[in-house]
């Protein structure tokens, strides 16, 4: 049988989940509000302001980075160059043959 032939309720399928309505999505909401005032779940974060990160980010960049000296782009080169690097097929930790590849 194909995966997309099977119908909701045969082994292998999750059931499929109904839309919540209003009253379940409020009650939800005020029982989360409830666990957040007794500390049990954390408080909402603010979302990211991309815009500030952005800026933020390139200001710290600016002031400590100054690719005019030649041990800053030497690093930044060395960095570049690590993170790009080809991992060998057994990856790292393996450097011995696992059998003799004769």
């Amino acid at each position: 049988m194909n995966k997309g032939t099977r119908k909701a309720g045969q082994k292998g399928m999750a059931p499929k989940q109904k839309r919540l309505t209003q009253r379940e999505k409020q009650e939800r909401a005020m029982v989360k509000r409830e666990l957040q005032e007794a500390g049990i779940l954390p408080p909402d974060k603010p979302r990211l302001n991309r815009k500030r990160f952005k800026e933020e980010v390139q200001a710290a960049w600016d002031s400590e980075m100054n690719l005019a000296s030649l041990s800053d782009a030497l690093l930044l080169s060395r960095a570049i160059t690590w993170m790009l690097a080809d991992v060998p097929k057994g990856g790292w930790g393996r450097t011995w043959p696992l059998h003799d590849e004769r």
